[in-house]
């Protein structure tokens, strides 16, 4: 027995948020299939979707319009997961859990995530940011109250320029506006020449992608409220993965960490925290006699940990 865990790119993941949770499963998937269709055109009759419901007291919400259930779902075409099974099958192996890489990875991760966060100050709205790295782009992912709430997967080039951001696959498209598309493009006229980039991913490139993200962010989930009320706490920013983690994942949070420094810009205070060595996994000790765990190794330690 096996457990599979798969590109994120290979399935369009989403967070919906609704008022009211149907009564059966019939009646949640057939939900699921129209959201799906109304906000991706996405056609799920011939797909495999898993979700995974989460309910938050009317109080705890970031929004001021009520929305105490939130889904975090996920679609597939059918012969994609098939193509892997008959793989797995023609090896000797049984599937039995098939999973996501930035899931599968965060909850490895959450026994040393949660020691970190009992070593911090407490956290406006109790939120967590949690960002993977993978060798194809990132996926960001952003917790309030232990409920998803932002959730945007992020494809990047190996090499050349960083392409247009009306280009960009996110899994929240109802909040790329024009505004936010213009400020996405922005953001991009800094970047140095990539010219004499080597074929892997940029560092300076996801470092902006990240911000870029992670300013819409706070512009759409927080323009409701009073920016003060965020500006006296620091908000914990995961990450996880990367070729060679411990040089990409403090070039990133520093880089972050400069332009959300609420004393100075304005903005939120945002604290990197990486995790790529032996000290922060699970079990304190290293697994399998490694010490760095890349993008490749990380969904592959993590899906034994979390398969049932």
């Amino acid at each position: 027995s096996v457990a599979l865990s798969l590109s994120d790119l290979c399935a369009r993941t989403a967070i919906f948020e609704l008022s009211t949770l149907p009564k059966n499963t019939q009646e949640c998937q057939a939900l699921l299939s129209w959201r799906f269709k109304q906000d991706f055109n996405i056609t799920t009759s011939n797909t495999r979707m898993m979700y995974n419901i989460f309910k938050v007291p009317e109080a705890q919400t970031l929004s001021s319009q009520s929305s105490p259930v939130r889904i975090l779902a996920s679609t597939i075409q059918r012969d994609i997961i098939e193509s892997y099974e008959q793989v797995c099958l023609q090896a000797g192996f049984i599937p039995v859990t098939i999973n996501l890489a930035t899931l599968t990875v965060f909850d490895w991760c959450r026994k040393a995530i949660d020691h970190f966060q009992q070593t911090l100050p407490p956290v406006r709205d109790h939120l967590l940011i949690f960002c993977y790295v993978a060798d194809w782009g990132f996926s960001l992912l952003i917790l309030q109250h232990h409920a998803p709430v932002f959730l945007r997967i992020k494809p990047m080039p190996t090499s050349g320029p960083p392409p247009s951001p009306t280009t960009s696959s996110s899994t929240e498209p109802s909040q790329l506006n024009e505004h936010h598309e213009a400020a996405l493009e922005e953001s991009f006229t800094d970047l140095s020449d990539s010219k004499n980039v080597p074929p892997q991913l940029d560092t300076t490139s996801i470092a902006h992608e990240i911000i870029a993200t992670l300013q819409i962010f706070f512009e759409t989930k927080y323009s409701s409220g009073d920016p003060e009320d965020i500006q006296d706490s620091t908000i914990p920013l995961f990450l996880v993965g990367g070729k060679s983690p411990q040089h990409m994942l403090p070039s990133i949070g520093e880089a972050v960490e400069k332009k959300f420094n609420g004393s100075e810009s304005g903005l939120v205070s945002i604290k990197p925290i990486p995790l790529y060595t032996h000290e922060h996994n699970n079990q304190g000790h290293t697994m399998g006699g490694i010490k760095l765990y890349s993008d490749s190794v990380l969904p592959t330690i993590a899906c034994p940990v979390v398969a049932p």
